[in-house]
């Protein structure tokens, strides 16, 4: 959209993508060091940034509520950088995995009770 276009090429859009890449860095790094330290082979959940964060779990909410089709919505080109945390590759997809899984269980235990 002319929207996200905008948000990607301002200064503060600028800053955002450039803060996440440092963090998509260091989370790899965090990543491989718990890798090499564990016997487990179950990544680790590493939070994005504040902005990412928020909306990697808001997402997971919605998924767990709307379902996986949902989900290929927001994996879309358009939003490749805003929604980079579905993507089995970032870093920070063990934690929008998690989220999902809480949300999802959250819905399951709400239809139960």
């Amino acid at each position: 959209t002319a929207k996200a276009d905008e948000e990607e090429t301002s200064p503060r859009g600028e800053h955002a993508i450039r803060a996440c890449t440092e963090a998509a860095a260091a989370a790899e790094e965090a990543n491989a060091l718990a890798a090499s330290l564990s016997t487990d082979s179950k990544p680790v959940a590493i939070q994005p940034p504040p902005e990412m964060k928020d909306l990697a779990e808001q997402t997971a909410s919605l998924v767990a509520k709307n379902g996986p089709k949902f989900e290929q919505r927001f994996r879309a080109k358009e939003y490749a950088v805003k929604f980079s945390f579905l993507h089995p590759s970032s870093p920070f997809f063990p934690f929008y995995q998690q989220k999902l899984a809480e949300s999802r269980s959250e819905r399951e235990d709400k239809r139960e009770g």
